[in-house]
C-alpha cells in the first residue's frame, strides 16, 4: 500500500480526507490498511493528506494493522461515542471521499451504505467518490507487470496466427474443422506457452460472429467452411506473479476474395480505433480524461456511418492485476455505465469497438497502456481482414 501516493492524490485534488467505512469487512478497500481478519463492529479509517491517519474501531475488535501503515488506533464503546469521535476527526474537513460512484454506476466502488453516508453529510461534509484513488491502488501496473503483459501479448499474437493457419489449412484441404476444435487448439497452445486464462477463447463463424459473447462448446459448435467470416477473441496471461492479461480480437475470411461489405465494416472499426487513439494522444497530456469520454468519442465515429444501433457494448474494459481478464480500473464506457474514473498513468485497458449486423459481426480489439500521459498500444494491430492470400494458402 503506497501511502505516499494516496497523500499525493489527496493534495493534488484538494481532498481533505479519505474516509473508508466497513462493517464486518463489507468494504474490501480496508485490506490495504488492515490485515485480513474477522471484524464484528463498524470500522472507520481516516486518511489525511498532511498528517497521520486514524483507525476507529470498537473496543471488542482487536485490530492487526499493517506494520507499514503509521496510523493511530482509537476505540469507541457505544454509538454516541462513535459519532462524537467521528465528528471530532472530521472537524477540519470539508471534501471527503468515500466508496460511492455517480448514480451507483461503478459496482466496484459502491461500498458505502445510505445511512452511514447520510450521517457524514449531516455533519456538514461533502462526499465525493474515491473511485480514482481505488484505481491507483488496484490497477496501476509497475514495470515488471508491464513486461509480463507485453510477453503475453507476443505469445497470444503467435497463437492467433497459428489458429488462423490451422483453420485455413483444414478448410482448403476440405477437412472438417469446427469452432470448438479451434478453441481447444488455442487452449493447448496456451498451455505450451505457459499461459492461463479465466475463460475459453471465442471462436465464431458466419452468423455466430454477430454475438459478441458467443462461445462454442463440445455440444454446440458450427463447422467452418470456405468463404466464411471468422472471429477469434483470445486472452491470457503468463503463469507468473504480477502477470497481467493481454486480450485481442482478430477477423479472418476463409477464402481469397473478401466481400466488400466485410471490408467496409472493418474499415470503419479500424478508423474508429485510430481516431480514438489520436483523441487520447492529443487531449490527455493537457487535461483530465474520463472513461466515458473515450467511449462517447469512439461511438460517435461509428454513429457518423449510421451503425450506432449495431455497436451494442462498451468500447473497452480495464486490464489490471488479478485472476480475471477484466481489471478493476477504468472501463471505456458510456453505454453500459458512465465511467467517471480518469485515465491515469500506468493503467491499461482494451479498445474494442464492434458492429454486429443481422448476419455477421466484426470487432477489432487492442490493448493500451498509458505512459507519460500518452496511449501506447501493447498488442498487434490488424490492418485488414486476413484471407488465404495472407497465409499463402
Amino acid at each position: 500500500m503506497n501511502l505516499k501516493l494516496i497523500k499525493q492524490y489527496l493534495n493534488e485534488n484538494r481532498i481533505d480526507l479519505w474516509l473508508i467505512y466497513s462493517f464486518k469487512s463489507s468494504n474490501p478497500i480496508i485490506k490495504y490498511f488492515i490485515k485480513d481478519q474477522f471484524l464484528t463492529r463498524k470500522v472507520f479509517i481516516f486518511v489525511y493528506p498532511n498528517k497521520n491517519g486514524v483507525i476507529l474501531c470498537h473496543e471488542l475488535d482487536k485490530l492487526e494493522i499493517d506494520k507499514k501503515v503509521d496510523f493511530q488506533v482509537v476505540v469507541y464503546k457505544n454509538l454516541q461515542q462513535m459519532k462524537d469521535i467521528i465528528k471530532n476527526l472530521l472537524s477540519n474537513c470539508q471534501n471527503v471521499i468515500m466508496e460511492i460512484s455517480e448514480d451507483g454506476m461503478l459496482a466496484g466502488c459502491n461500498y458505502l451504505d445510505y445511512g452511514t453516508g447520510k450521517m457524514i453529510e449531516n455533519m456538514g461534509k461533502n462526499i465525493l467518490s474515491s473511485a480514482d484513488i481505488i484505481q491507483r491502488l488496484s490497477s496501476t501496473i509497475d514495470d515488471q507487470s508491464l513486461i509480463l503483459h507485453k510477453k503475453a501479448s507476443e505469445e497470444i499474437d503467435k497463437i492467433k496466427n497459428k489458429a488462423i493457419q490451422f483453420i485455413f489449412e483444414k478448410v482448403q484441404n476440405d477437412q472438417i474443422v469446427t469452432e470448438y476444435m479451434v478453441q481447444q487448439f488455442i487452449l493447448q497452445e496456451f498451455e505450451k506457452a505457459n499461459l492461463i486464462t479465466d475463460d475459453p477463447p471465442i471462436v465464431a463463424v458466419g452468423e455466430n460472429t454477430k454475438n459478441p459473447h458467443y462461445q462454442p462448446s463440445v455440444n454446440s459448435s458450427a463447422t467452418i467452411g470456405k468463404n466464411q467470416l471468422v472471429m477469434i477473441d483470445l486472452w491470457a496471461k503468463l503463469k507468473e506473479e504480477k502477470a497481467v492479461f493481454a486480450d485481442i480480437t482478430w477477423m479472418a475470411f476463409t477464402g481469397y476474395d473478401l466481400p466488400m461489405r466485410y471490408k467496409e465494416v472493418f474499415d470503419i472499426i479500424k478508423l474508429a480505433i485510430d481516431k480514438t487513439l489520436d483523441f487520447i494522444s492529443s487531449h490527455l497530456p493537457k487535461e483530465r480524461m474520463e472513461g466515458w469520454q473515450i467511449d462517447e468519442f469512439c461511438r460517435n465515429i461509428i454513429k457518423s456511418y449510421g451503425y450506432q444501433d449495431f455497436f451494442i457494448h462498451r468500447t473497452g474494459h480495464s486490464l489490471s492485476l488479478g485472476e480475471h481478464d477484466h481489471g478493476n480500473g477504468v472501463n471505456i464506457d458510456n453505454y453500459e455505465s458512465k465511467d467517471t474514473r480518469s485515465l491515469l498513468n500506468n493503467i491499461a485497458f482494451s479498445i474494442e469497438p464492434g458492429i454486429y449486423l443481422n448476419d455477421f459481426g466484426i470487432r477489432e480489439e487492442i490493448n493500451v497502456f498509458i505512459s507519460n500521459y500518452q496511449p501506447v498500444v501493447t498488442t498487434s494491430r490488424q490492418s485488414h481482414i486476413l484471407t488465404f492470400k495472407d497465409f499463402k494458402i
